[in-house]
């Protein structure tokens, strides 16, 4: 039986468009929002005035007019909620907690190595970080809405959503359902690189495109791919796995099981692991600082040939594989981001940058930029709050709620004023909805 858009839905997506619109671009006046929306003058001020007495939003200065009165410009009320944002690394786990204009209100990190401890230990150590970050915050904070979790691996949002983090010994942890037992709030969980490559779209240096590739070099490497401004996911939720991808044929083993996968090359613990086989007089210690050790590595490269050649070898693999996304892909912008990747700095870029042009066709290589995030390396707790936040923002600022077979993602166009639900199509088909109306 075909579904029937209620005047609700309706409604609901009215909201959306409207928050969405202020969220990334206000304050706004009324007029802007009608123009932008295309909805009647009655539409807007009956959702602006149903969002201001929900105190969602606010009034937030003027703009002079020519012979009338000065025009009442609205933003989203930063104080309507708070969202924590979790970042679950190999070596470290970072929790924050945000307001609605993701300024960071609280934060704690942990030396946390999931590959070293169960699923459940990690759970609830994640458990208790939240609630002391949220212990912390000044009274009168608002009601926190949810919690959003950047994984290191991926994620299937199945009938449970599972996490499959091979880095970490995670074979199918249902994190959802466990974290969210844990702490009583809703819970939405994302391979980390999706919820940065988020932060990046949003905030950062993707904003304004719609064809990015936002690349995520850490202990390991993966990309996140926007297409048309939403999340490329791919059948079964793996998409962007560009660190598994082979870089050289019969190479270096990886932690995935395979050989020669980018990872195993371009990967902060990979590249310390090649430095120290390359010299007797280095003695890793089990539990070594991936960024301290890297930080040696760069810094022994004046005097170290053995390291200025890997550093050069760094540069090139790096073009290399930065060149199959551009000629697979085409996007209009690749991002790159991580503490490997902001460590290796600007020459290494450069470098990489030149063997990249070498290996694709000119008139792409001349509208490709490639550039590091604007948002820095620690900027992946930010984008796990994001998950929170565009549930918040489809749901047309009600209440949050998490629904299985469900993956977290709303995806913002700010040049063309289009908001996209990114998710599956599972995910909104109880609403009725067939597809959210464009803007124009």
């Amino acid at each position: 039986m075909k579904s029937r858009v209620t005047v609700l839905d309706v409604r609901r997506v009215n909201r959306a468009q409207i928050l969405g619109l202020l969220f990334f671009n206000g304050p706004l006046t009324r007029t802007v929002l009608g123009q932008s929306t295309g909805l009647s003058v009655a539409s807007v001020a009956s959702v602006v005035g149903d969002l201001m007495d929900e105190r969602l939003i606010m009034e937030a200065g003027t703009d002079e007019s020519e012979g009338g009165r000065p025009r009442v410009r609205v933003a989203v009320n930063p104080g309507f909620g708070t969202v924590i944002g979790v970042d679950i690394a190999q070596w470290k786990t970072s929790v924050g907690a945000f307001d609605l204009s993701m300024s960071e209100i609280g934060r704690t990190d942990l030396a946390l190595h999931p590959a070293e401890c169960s699923p459940g230990e990690v759970i609830g150590s994640v458990a208790e970080a939240i609630g002391e970050v949220i212990g912390r915050l000044p009274r009168g904070t608002p009601p926190v809405f949810g919690v959003g979790v950047g994984v290191p691996g991926p994620v299937f949002h199945g009938e449970e959503t599972l996490v499959y983090a091979p880095n970490v010994a995670w074979d199918g942890v249902p994190l959802t359902r466990l974290l969210r037992d844990a702490v009583g709030l809703p819970v939405f969980v994302e391979n980390r690189v999706r919820t940065f490559g988020q932060a990046e779209m949003w905030f950062g240096a993707g904003r304004g495109t719609s064809n990015t590739t936002i690349v995520l070099l850490n202990t390991g490497t993966s990309a996140a791919i926007f297409v048309d401004g939403s999340l490329y996911q791919g059948a079964t939720w793996t998409a962007g796995e560009w660190g598994h991808t082979t870089l050289v044929a019969d190479g270096r083993q990886c932690s995935c099981g395979g050989r020669g996968c980018i990872t195993a090359y371009l990967g902060g613990g990979a590249l310390i692991e090649q430095w120290a086989a390359s010299n007797s007089e280095i003695h890793l210690p089990p539990h070594y600082d991936g960024e301290e050790w890297l930080d040696r590595f760069l810094a022994a490269v004046p005097d170290d040939p053995a390291a200025a050649r890997l550093l050069e070898q760094t540069a090139r693999y790096l073009g290399l594989a930065l060149a199959n996304i551009v000629n697979f892909l085409n996007p209009e912008r690749i991002v790159i981001g991580g503490w490997v990747g902001h460590k290796l700095g600007p020459d290494v870029l450069a470098q990489a940058r030149r063997a990249m042009e070498a290996q694709v066709f000119r008139f792409s290589a001349e509208s490709t930029p490639v550039e590091f995030g604007q948002l820095g390396p620690d900027a992946s707790a930010l984008g796990a709050s994001t998950l929170v936040v565009a549930e918040l923002l489809a749901n047309g600022g009600r209440a949050v709620t998490y629904t299985e077979r469900q993956s977290p993602f709303v995806a913002w166009q700010p040049h063309s004023r289009q908001l996209n639900f990114g998710h599956r199509p599972t995910a909104r088909r109880n609403a009725g909805l067939t597809r959210t109306p464009a803007l124009p």
